[in-house]
């Protein structure tokens, strides 16, 4: 081992002087390129390190798009960087590792050389499919050299015909989403450092959130924040202990995420033990919601190799195995799952973040005659010699609209699907969704309890979209379901009015009337002779005194 050194080029002689007397804690600089800089042809990549007081440096490392570009354990450290590829952007790392078990990282983001036109892919069509595809080689490292004649895909056993292949850069929408049971609470104070590093490989469009979970769940930065609160969201942090219902969580993640996001990659990244203790639903419920709605879920588990950690022979076996029916999922949706026990925690942060944009988008029209809403299997090969490995998306449902999905979901089957798919429903806006929720409302003794209030509260969400069904509804009903119909179709006016949004009640009053303002406010008055809680009684009487003094 040698003492931190300098590659005495000007540029890094500055750097290094211009940090003497500062900070001496770890750090690792890439003084060149900079960020943002556009590159071709052959490149050196130097780099510039600080070991802490009483540490030397074992080795610096380089990696681009996750692949080792090279290990050094002396001065100076610079590696080559000879094949670029202009087509794609790339994402360089170096990381300084010391005797003290300590590391630094720095991350350079390179953009594409010059324009590329890239063609806006929805994947809207019911026989269109999407596939988000890593290939990792015997090493774990992702390959980023792979051509399209290298590519076989079969559906069901069949052979398809790929027409797009090409780097997946589609605009990245991700969750964190952290285990907040006991048992990982030592892995947080590391969180704050792996979380940061996380969101420096994001690329600029990327959207991140964070979200803590143990029996109940904690939004610690919104989809969209920046990266100084994804970094710092989790020191705000301290509520551990509790229940883990972490299939729970990955299913309403899944129906959430797709409601918020039409366009682009969706993604999970979770810390876990892979225990699930307290969830309504299962793994195979979480598996199938995962992949209709097409988001990848990537890992990083923490799991004790040592028997003793976990106490009984029993435990240990119960935990492996919910170890590895948690990598059955994930590699289902197309991800992939890194242990602690392999890793550092910020190492694991930062794989995920560099397979996140190591990935290949493959496209393919499916002609198969399964109905939609059917299970169809894909397999990806890669044809060249070697150990890899491919992780994709493993099956598809034939193009069948989500919203068809959760509306039968709402219909019929155990309660806990009923409800998942009830709760989903309030970002989605599609008839057959507003219908199941109607539906919904005549279930159990109580419109404020169970499956008939998470629907009330969907329909309220909605607002002026479930007013003519409602109406509908309200006009076809008989006297049980009336009193609830009319409950609803009132609270939504009295919601609207409340919160001042005045366009959306003046589209709803015109829906209720059918299109006549005047017809509909008669309607809002006969709702006055409804039994309505006295709440909402007040609210409609108030609007309706509004409306009239508006009409006059």
């Amino acid at each position: 081992m040698r003492p931190a050194g300098i590659l005495l080029t000007p540029l890094a002689l500055f750097v290094a002087l211009a940090t003497l007397g500062q900070d001496a804690s770890p750090s690792i600089h890439i003084p060149e390129p900079s960020r943002g800089d556009l590159l071709e042809g052959r490149v050196t990549l130097h780099a510039v390190v600080q070991a802490p007081p009483g540490a030397e440096v074992e080795t610096v490392s380089f990696r681009v798009d996750g692949r080792l570009l090279g290990d050094l354990t002396e001065p100076p450290y610079q590696v080559v960087w000879e094949k670029i590829d202009p087509l794609r952007d790339h994402l360089i790392r170096a990381t300084a590792r010391f005797s003290d078990g300590t590391r630094a990282y720095d991350l350079r983001s390179i953009p594409v050389l010059g324009l590329v036109t890239r063609a806006t892919v929805l994947g809207d069509e019911p026989d269109r499919v999407l596939l988000g595809v890593l290939f990792l080689d015997s090493r774990g490292e992702p390959i980023t050299d792979v051509q399209p004649e290298e590519i076989r895909v079969y559906e069901d056993g069949r052979r398809q015909a790929v027409d797009l292949f090409r780097p997946d850069d589609r605009p990245l929408s991700v969750q964190l989403l952290l285990d907040a049971s006991a048992s990982t609470q030592p892995y947080w104070t590391a969180l704050s450092r792996s979380t940061r590093l996380f969101a420096e490989t994001l690329r600029p469009g990327d959207r991140a959130g964070v979200e803590a979970f143990n029996d109940r769940s904690y939004e610690l930065a919104p989809l969209g924040s920046p990266a100084s609160d994804i970094e710092t969201a989790t020191s705000r942090f301290h509520d551990w202990g509790g229940g883990t219902l972490l299939y729970d969580v990955l299913s309403r993640s899944a129906l959430m995420t797709v409601g918020q996001e039409h366009e682009g990659r969706r993604a999970l990244v979770l810390l876990t033990d892979a225990d699930d203790f307290g969830s309504a639903l299962n793994i195979s419920d979480a598996t199938e919601y995962l992949i209709r709605t097409d988001v990848q879920v990537h890992a990083a588990v923490w799991f004790p190799e040592n028997q003793s950690a976990l106490g009984t022979l029993r435990r240990y076996s119960h935990v492996r195995q919910a170890h590895r029916a948690l990598e059955r999922l994930v590699q289902g949706t197309g991800g992939d799952q890194l242990k602690y026990s392999d890793y550092p925690l910020e190492e694991m942060f930062l794989r995920i973040g560099e397979r996140l944009r190591a990935q290949y988008l493959l496209g393919y029209t499916s002609y198969s005659r399964k109905p939609a809403g059917k299970q169809r299997v894909i397999e990806v090969q890669l044809r060249r010699s070697g150990t890899h490995r491919v992780r994709y998306r493993h099956r598809h449902y034939g193009g069948q609209p989500l919203g068809v999905f959760l509306a039968e979901q709402m219909s019929a089957g155990p309660e806990a699907r009923r409800m998942a798919a009830t709760q989903a429903a309030v970002l989605h806006q599609e008839p057959e969704i507003v219908q199941a929720l109607i539906g919904n409302l005549s279930e159990g003794d109580d419109v404020l309890g169970g499956l008939a209030l998470e629907a009330r509260r969907a329909l309220l969400h909605l607002g002026a979209v479930a007013v003519p069904q409602l109406r509908d509804a309200l006009s076809q009903s008989d006297e049980k379901n009336a009193g609830r119909l009319a409950q609803v179709l009132a609270d939504v006016f009295v919601v609207l009015d409340r919160r001042g949004h005045q366009e959306a009640l003046e589209e709803a009053l015109l829906l209720l009337g059918h299109g006549d303002r005047r017809k509909g406010r008669r309607t809002l008055q006969n709702l006055l002779e409804q039994d309505l809680l006295s709440e909402t009684r007040a609210g409609l009487a108030r609007l309706l005194s509004t409306l009239e003094q508006e009409a006059s």
